[in-house]
């Protein structure tokens, strides 16, 4: 059997990859021997993003879902669930395993839709994710709609939902190794560096993205300063009000 977990984002993946990492569990791991820095390795080296990158190139492979010692195999990557991909790859990769008539079952996390769509906004945000991020409201209602998309897509094959609590992730892997035994204390050593920040800073944040987020070095500042828990959106107050300077020079 093919365990496939597509997320959500914001339910616990991180922490749940971890674990599946630390057990020797999760097929195809990230090769972090690309990244050039230790930061960099840490920051990229969650889950199995080499088989969505490959699911989104239609480049995947049988032998991609083998495994010859185990007779399941665990494959975690929210990104088939990230609404910037429009379940793109998602698609392909269904459509791959089922041509392919390979038995899988897909495992999804749902979470508070208030809870979910405010976490996942604050990432992007600060971590400058999409930089044509719209305000709040707007992205609250295209995220409803790609939400709706996808249980439009998970109600055409087998999926086991799970929602989201502090028990979440020990939920899973109970379920993916039929209720065996095994070692909680992973969970206990997984760090999660929590970001807390005033949210409608968040929002003042995400105009300053629009405007400086297409050069590569100041997306790249701002990742490394929100995996550091080091982003703080209430100094962008200057360039805020340079903003509005600039525009009334312009047009008024």
């Amino acid at each position: 059997m093919i365990y496939i977990h597509i997320g959500l984002q914001k339910t616990g993946t991180t922490s749940l990859q971890y674990v599946l990492e630390k057990m020797n569990l999760l097929k195809h791991p990230l090769d972090k021997s690309r990244y050039t820095n230790s930061k960099e390795k840490e920051f990229y080296s969650s889950g199995n993003q080499k088989i969505f990158r490959y699911s989104k190139k239609n480049k995947l492979k049988k032998s991609y879902f083998e495994d010859k010692s185990n007779k399941n195999v665990i494959i975690s990557c929210e990104n088939f669930t990230n609404p910037y991909d429009k379940l793109r790859g998602l698609k392909n990769l269904l459509s791959f395993l089922t041509s392919n008539n390979l038995n899988f079952i897909l495992i999804c996390t749902l979470r508070d839709f208030d809870d979910f769509s405010k976490s996942l906004y604050i990432e992007q945000v600060t971590n400058s994710i999409a930089c044509e991020m719209r305000t709040f409201q707007s992205y609250k209602k295209s995220l409803k709609k790609h939400l709706n998309n996808l249980e439009n897509i998970l109600s055409l094959y087998p999926t086991k939902i799970f929602h989201y609590d502090k028990n979440i992730n020990q939920n899973i892997i109970n379920f993916i190794l039929n209720k065996r035994t095994f070692n909680e204390i992973l969970f206990h050593n997984y760090k999660n560096k929590k970001i807390s920040v005033d949210f409608d800073a968040v929002e003042r944040l995400a105009i300053k993205n629009r405007y400086l987020g297409w050069l590569p070095k100041y997306r790249k500042d701002l990742r490394m300063k929100y995996k550091n828990n080091n982003v703080n959106p209430k100094l962008h107050y200057t360039f805020l009000s340079f903003l509005r300077s600039y525009k009334r020079l312009i047009f008024n």
